[in-house]
């Protein structure tokens, strides 16, 4: 099967779907030295979400962490997500590119909020296709800093915990057959 990671937002990322091959049940944590990222969409109308991944030594990325909020202000949010990482240390931290923007005539972009409590190294997820979504920015980020820590690339499969019902929910909608 094939993971499409240059989707456009609302595109199909999958082209099958299979519990057996994508959830996985994890240790609560991820593996020492393993390349981290949290994936962030500040969403607050619509649901603000955090995701967990990390690369694993065949370089597919495994998620094995995830908040899924509604109705809270980036600083709380931020305080959150910063408290259920641990002490863990991320290679990058990748966001929508509307957290940089000024939010409801609030001077202090929602990136700037998130630094400020606790997401230092917040990176906005950019793209030269507009329409392209977090997850085709951030596949390119997982693929250059795998190739940067000399991690194989093997073709882009994706492992989920069992602990991150939203997510795997998510992709299952997103699945045709």
């Amino acid at each position: 099967y094939e993971i499409n990671f240059l989707a456009l937002s609302g595109a199909v990322v999958f082209d099958m779907w299979d519990d057996e091959i994508h959830i996985r049940d994890l240790p609560e944590d991820p593996p020492k030295n393993a390349a981290l990222f949290r994936v962030i969409d500040s969403g607050y109308s619509a649901h603000a979400a955090c995701n967990w991944i990390y690369l694993n030594e065949a370089g597919d990325r495994v998620r094995y962490r995830e908040l899924y909020i509604q109705r809270m202000a980036a600083p709380e949010f931020a305080k959150m997500v910063a408290a259920l990482s641990k002490s863990e240390i991320y290679d990058r931290d990748i966001a929508d590119p509307a957290c940089w923007s000024e939010t409801q005539g609030n001077p202090v972009s929602v990136a700037e909020q998130f630094r400020r409590n606790g997401i230092p190294n917040i990176t906005k997820a950019d793209s030269r296709d507009e329409r392209a979504g977090v997850s085709a920015v951030a596949s390119t980020l997982f693929n250059s800093i795998a190739r940067a820590r000399g991690i194989p690339h093997s073709g882009g499969c994706a492992y989920f915990s069992s602990r991150c019902p939203h997510t795997i929910q998510e992709h299952k909608q997103a699945t045709f057959r």
